[in-house]
């Protein structure tokens, strides 16, 4: 099965303790993250960052630029490994 970059994204920021709300359009970004795919998050990660701080600013939670840029990219590496098994799997699991 396949879980895009904003699945694991949200995964990882889970695992900090930080849960999405059902007003915070964190759920919208992972959703369209997932759907356009890693290579599209790659090269808008500015955009997924500025939405990731203004979240952060609308719950008065602190914002590290190079925390959160971390944990983006793990996210995309995350997806795109798993879109990798995904095709595999749908080419019958070959090596």
């Amino acid at each position: 099965m396949y879980v895009g970059p904003g699945s694991q994204l949200k995964r990882l920021l889970g695992c900090a303790g930080l849960r999405a709300t059902k007003d915070c359009g964190c759920d919208d970004m992972a959703a369209k993250m997932d759907g356009l795919g890693p290579k599209w998050c790659r090269n808008h990660a500015g955009e997924i960052l500025d939405t990731m701080r203004a979240a952060a600013q609308r719950r008065g939670l602190p914002f590290s630029e190079l925390g959160a840029g971390m944990l983006l990219r793990v996210a995309i590496r995350l997806g795109e490994g798993s879109l990798r098994e995904h095709e595999r799997a749908a080419r019958g699991g070959g090596e």
